[in-house]
């Protein structure tokens, strides 16, 4: 399927270009993990605890490795010559030295963590097989609660006694002084709980070692390809040459996949020693228990305010519920929380510090929004709070202390330095949009038929790029088409229709002359891959670059071919160059010489903001707790866009997850360390049906740090909705004497809220 251009004059980026990956999908033709199959093909299943925390005592898999169809049955134990993974620590983060077991060892710290493994010439063989396990636990202790994990009643690892196993501070200013001076401070203790990604497709790979050339080569469900294969050399300890990655159709990440699972290590592992091919895909319910969670963070906030509501000093205490080991990326989301906890205004003073505790439940990691989401919800609910004991509106409190548009780039008292955006414009418009004064007059008059109704503002940051580095290559085809090689890896994103659409403007073709690969360490140039809204801003900004390489190449070559100076050479329309002596296509320009081809690599100097507004009403019925989005807007500053529909597609995507974090995600976890609701019998993902609606307005100021002027949009929604809802349903909730409340926003929590005021007789109108 070929995308067709608006009418007009042939201009690619600004264009809601059809998405061209989409065909495949539809029809059913795409191919993932669970789809490969191999000659000699086996397939891997996990044995993993029952228990939160417990010491192993024994394993006996005699029985499993008698079972029928069974080839191998290993332990920890069998598996010790493997590495670990290495955990980030680039952000500035001291860390423990607890990297997440490929199995556990003598000891298992969370419900679901592997304990062994069982290969067989049938998934059904090796789930019966696995059954056969006989694994003799003594139990220990539980602690799930992360300020009852710093005691150190309960210790889950002796290199870290009081369960930190991740400290981060940082701040500048006279904090003291600030608050000695303040006309008023504000405190609050805020939390974000737990979440499952939940992608469509739960985590899996086949591995597959050639024993006659020594290759490995494994298919994961994954982020991107170049992050899997240095993790595989770490563990394996085999040089990364000797390990290829393709990264094929992917159903959704979210975060969860940008790390490989211990258990894709595990059957690397086999597929070595056994010399057959191995496929490892989890369960729904494995999803649940295994993969990392995103979220689970709070803090003990104080703001300290002037008469007039500006902000002085900001004193923040983050505690983030890490869970039982460190997985490489875990220290990245508590620490990027940590520097946006004075959001997007001008706080003179600060002082920020983050714990990562130690508890018995599956490892974080980043999760859409990562950190991001944390940070906005501290800096909204505090600008909220602090209007609400002024006694002054939300909207004015957050006019007189926003960052100036001129004042960019702006360096944060934490520490990080803003360098484009207009917060002020933001504000200004999601309020024309909400129309904001009159649905002040709307509420008063709701209020005094009995109504329960609430507004609620956040103005917020996306810190995108990060990863810094990414590469392309480019090859002219002999049919004269540009075949392009991005380190960066789509899952979903849309990158091959983005990335087409800027590589035909840079080089003047039809978006049919131009194709787009990825994800395949045999053929794409080494990147970092897709997470933090980086993939246009580093990715786009490389292939960019290659393209004006290119470019350069052809026209020097035309020249040599058409026998005239470099500068009587033009670059026309479909790759055709000329000079007054003739013309010579791209075809005819690689059939008459040696291959045309170029290669970049940018690299960000520093991470791109990213900036948004979100305005929300939402109506609770006194009676049952049901809460109801009215009205829903947003304004979203993603620099240059390059496919106004993808990028929307982006918005709409992460407001639904956004919405769905405030109103009914959240992973429960009894006293024991069990998941509650580890299905979607129990977990409170939404679907379309569930999905507010939602007007939503793109504004531009181009990021200076990168040629194309880009900014990230994926993780928006994810990261403005939460603040926005809870501001909302708070505002709601205040005639009943509600100063704070954190989500979910359930009807069953709501209910028992307003319930329990009427009971006590605390206000609520009629």
């Amino acid at each position: 399927m070929t995308a067709q251009p608006a009418t007009g004059p042939v201009r690619w980026v600004g264009q809601s270009t059809r998405r061209v990956e989409d065909a495949r999908l539809l029809t059913g033709s795409g191919r993932f993990v669970h789809d490969l199959r191999f000659p000699g093909m086996l397939h891997m299943v996990t044995i993993r605890s029952p228990l939160a925390h417990a010491r192993v005592v024994a394993i006996d898999l005699a029985a499993v490795r008698s079972a029928s169809g069974v080839r191998a049955a290993v332990t920890g134990a069998d598996l010790a010559p493997l590495g670990s993974m290495p955990i980030m620590t680039d952000n500035g983060a001291q860390v423990a030295d607890v990297p997440v077991p490929i199995l556990a060892g003598d000891r298992v710290r969370f419900a679901g963590e592997p304990v062994a493994v069982v290969v067989a010439d049938s998934f059904e063989q090796a789930v019966d097989a696995a059954e056969l396990a006989d694994v003799e636990y003594s139990e220990l202790p539980v602690v799930t609660d992360p300020r009852e994990a710093l005691t150190g009643a309960v210790v889950l690892h002796e290199s870290a006694p009081d369960n930190v196993i991740m400290r981060w501070r940082a701040g500048s200013g006279d904090v003291a002084a600030a608050f000695a001076s303040a006309a008023l401070v504000v405190r609050a203790r805020v939390e974000l709980p737990r979440l499952a990604a939940a992608p469509m497709e739960p985590r899996g790979a086949v591995a597959s070692h050639d024993p006659a050339t020594g290759l490995l080569t494994v298919y994961a469900s994954a982020q991107d390809p170049h992050r899997p294969r240095l993790q595989l050399a770490a563990v394996l300890r085999r040089p990364p040459e000797s390990i290829r990655v393709v990264v094929g159709e992917v159903g959704g990440s979210f975060g969860s996949k940008s790390i490989l699972g211990p258990e894709v290590f595990a059957a690397a592992a086999l597929s070595i020693r056994l010399g057959v091919p191995v496929q490892w895909v989890e369960t729904r319910s494995e999803n649940f228990l295994a993969a990392y969670q995103g979220r689970g963070q709070q803090a003990d906030c104080e703001l300290a305010v002037a008469a007039d509501g500006r902000f002085l000093a900001l004193r923040a205490a983050l505690i983030a519920d890490i869970g039982a080991y460190l997985y490489p990326p875990s220290p990245v989301p508590p620490v990027l929380t940590g520097t946006l906890v004075t959001g997007v205004y001008d706080i003179p003073a600060a002082s920020v510090e983050v714990v990562g505790v130690a508890t018995n439940k599956v490892p974080t990691g980043p999760y859409r929004g990562a950190g991001r989401p944390e940070g906005a919800y501290i800096a909204e609910r505090m600008a909220d709070l602090a209007a609400a004991e002024l006694g002054m509106d939300r909207a004015e409190v957050r006019r007189r202390n926003l960052i100036p548009a001129a004042a960019h780039p702006f360096r944060t008292a934490v520490g990080t330095t803003i360098d484009s955006g207009d917060f002020p414009h933001l504000l200004d418009r999601v309020c024309e949009m909400l129309d904001y004064p009159g649905a002040l007059a709307r509420q008063r008059a709701d209020r005094e038929r009995g109504e329960v109704t609430g507004i609620g503002l956040s103005v917020f940051l996306e810190p995108a790029g990060l990863g810094f580095v990414e590469s392309a290559t480019l090859a002219v085809r002999p049919d004269g088409r540009v075949s392009a090689q991005v380190g960066t890896s789509s899952h979903g994103q849309g990158h091959q229709t983005a990335f087409a659409q800027l590589l035909a403007d840079a080089l003047d073709l039809d978006f049919d002359q131009v194709e787009i690969g990825y994800g395949d360490t045999a053929r794409a140039p080494a990147g970092v891959g897709t997470f933090a809204s980086r993939s246009a801003i580093v990715g786009g900004s490389a292939l960019k670059m290659a393209a004006q390489q290119l470019r350069e190449r052809a026209m020097s070559r035309a020249a040599e071919v058409l026998g005239a100076s470099p500068g009587e050479v033009t670059w026309h329309p479909g790759g055709r160059l000329a000079c007054p002596g003739g013309a010579v296509s791209l075809a005819e320009l690689v059939a008459a010489g040696d291959p045309l081809e170029a290669a970049a690599t940018f690299r960000l100097s520093a991470p791109v903001y990213s900036s948004g507004a979100y305005g929300a009403v939402v109506s609770i019925d006194r009676h049952t707790g049901a809460l109801r989005v009215d009205r829903l807007v947003a304004v979203h500053d993603a620099g240059v866009v390059l496919n106004p529909a993808i990028a929307e597609g982006q918005v709409v995507g992460a407001t639904l997850q956004g919405f769905a974090e405030a109103v009914s995600e959240q992973v429960l976890h009894g006293p024991d360390g069990q998941v509650l609701n580890g299905s979607f019998l129990g977990y409170g993902i939404l679907s379309a049906a569930e999905a507010p609606e939602l007007w939503s307005v793109f504004t531009q100021t181009p990021s200076p740090l990168n040629p194309l002027g880009v900014k990230g949009i994926g993780e928006t929604g994810t990261t403005g909705m939460p603040a926005a809802m809870a501001g909302a349903v708070t505002d709601a909730l205040a005639p009943f004497g509600v100063r704070h409340l954190d989500p979910p926003y359930t009807p069953e929590r709501l209910y028992q809220v307003i319930a329990g005021a009427e009971r006590s007789g605390t206000g609520g109108g009629q």
